[in-house]
């Protein structure tokens, strides 16, 4: 019986102190609960947050092959202007994955470039031309609204991407990343898009006002969302 109440008291302070170890030294606890977000948030979660960023970032850049497109016309670049409204036709119609749409963004970016360095040089525009211009800025606006909407649901997005990465069994790791890789490489770059799409739209605003060409009122209320 003494050797009984022995072992029970030894059992009792071992577990004291080792207690007292775990709230000085911060060593893991046992039965430790995963936080809400890791318990909650599952890949078909964040697949689901990924196709709904993906939809609106696509429209996004639609929206901006279009306003090139229609720009680089309106500048007299027709060759470039007839590759973009492809380019714009392909997104529209969904028969372009993931590669395709980033093929089809750089495109897009190289184009604004090159329109840009000709707004520099234009001169005596047609009212033909200024109408297409102004046509450009209504899908230029409506390109930033999108990046906008975009922007503001990326990091929610991204954080659940890796959160999913993160906490994935082993063998499971390499096939998640790889279906949420179009966030994961989207998503973080999305607050600078839509930084640099405003400042293109602000350029664009600024060249129409001193060439006299009227201002859709899409692309002051787009101005005024930034």
């Amino acid at each position: 019986m003494k050797k009984y109440q022995l072992s029970l008291i030894c059992g009792i302070v071992f577990f004291f102190c080792f207690a007292s170890m775990v709230s000085a030294f911060g060593l893991p606890k046992f039965g430790k609960k995963k936080s809400s977000s890791e318990a909650t948030i599952s890949i078909d979660d964040a697949l689901k947050s990924q196709d709904d960023l993906m939809k609106t970032y696509r429209n996004g850049v639609a929206s901006n092959t279009k306003a090139q497109s229609l720009f680089s016309e309106a500048l007299g670049s027709k060759e470039q202007a007839g590759k973009l409204k492809t380019a714009a036709d392909g997104l529209i119609s969904g028969n372009c994955d993931f590669d395709c749409l980033k093929k089809t963004t750089k495109i897009t970016e190289d184009a604004e470039k090159a329109n840009n360095e000709l707004l520099k040089s234009s001169k005596d525009m047609s009212t033909k031309s200024k109408a297409k211009f102004g046509e450009g800025l209504v899908e230029l606006g409506t390109a930033v609204l999108f990046y906008k909407k975009a922007s503001g649901k990326s990091a929610d997005c991204l954080s659940s991407a890796k959160s999913v990465v993160e906490n994935a069994p082993m063998l499971k790791k390499f096939s998640f990343k790889k279906k949420l890789k179009p966030v994961l490489d989207i998503a973080p770059n999305l607050p600078q898009n839509l930084t640099d799409i405003g400042k293109s739209l602000k350029s664009c605003v600024d060249f129409a006002k001193v060439n006299k060409i009227k201002i859709p009122k899409k692309a002051t209320a787009a101005l005024g969302e930034l």
